[in-house]
């Protein structure tokens, strides 16, 4: 499984240079696929740097552009993510069953900067080396936005069950407890954290008659996805 991972993943950031590469001057990718760190269940995070003059169209147009990469089953935009004058989504593609994350920043020439040891997809380097600042202003949430980022963290949650990222897994568990207390979700059964897939699966089924017919296809995808983590998380303890 981990080769077709890889291989679903190596293949989308392939589309993902054939879409932008008319579109923005330049394109790097940060995180783990900049480097030597990453795993097959590693994301992608990609910055597209455009003429500030061409910013603004690019963000409204922006789902048009992602949904030509590939299927797109869920997104999320945190509001406090995205650079200066720009956007950041988190978008899940499904591709044959496989689940990967993109993580787009989308970003002015004007404010944009090189992130060391980023890995350039084309383009060439015509900004100062730094990180760009965060937009700081409110934006109005959608109505499903608590339940979209629940989710979100979700699927996140598959590979750092895997990994036994803890610290990750205490954060997701205070997020579905802040449904609970502040979002009137109280009706939701309390959930021991046993950080493992089995629990997991406890707070997907949870939320299950919470969510509009779209998420609860988002949660479908999340559950056949975890079934294909789990056959290589055994493999891994055996």
């Amino acid at each position: 499984m981990k080769e077709k991972l890889i291989q679903t993943r190596n293949q989308l950031i392939e589309n993902i240079k054939n879409v932008y590469q008319d579109m923005y001057q330049l394109s790097f990718l940060t995180g783990s696929l900049s480097g030597d760190h990453s795993d097959a269940l590693s994301d992608i995070d990609v910055w597209l740097v455009a003429d500030e003059e061409k910013i603004n169209h690019l963000i409204e147009k922006r789902f048009d552009h992602y949904n030509e990469i590939g299927e797109v089953v869920h997104f999320c935009e945190p509001p406090h993510h995205s650079p200066i004058n720009g956007m950041a989504s988190s978008v899940i593609y499904n591709t044959d069953g496989i689940l990967t994350e993109v993580d787009y920043y989308i970003c002015s020439d004007k404010v944009a900067k090189f992130i060391k040891n980023a890995k350039v997809l084309f383009g060439e380097v015509n900004i100062p080396e730094g990180f760009p600042e965060n937009n700081t202003e409110k934006r109005i949430l959608s109505e499903t936005y608590r339940l979209d980022f629940f989710l979100f963290l979700a699927f996140v949650a598959v590979k750092k069950t895997y990994r036994n990222d803890k610290k990750y897994l205490d954060m997701f568990s205070d997020v579905y407890k802040k449904l609970k207390t502040d979002y009137d979700l109280i009706d939701l059964p309390e959930i021991e954290n046993n950080y493992d897939f089995k629990t997991l699966y406890k707070y997907i089924q949870a939320v299950e008659g919470k969510v509009t017919d779209k998420q609860k296809e988002f949660l479908k995808d999340i559950e056949n996805f975890i079934k294909m983590v789990i056959k290589e998380y055994i493999k891994l303890w055996i």
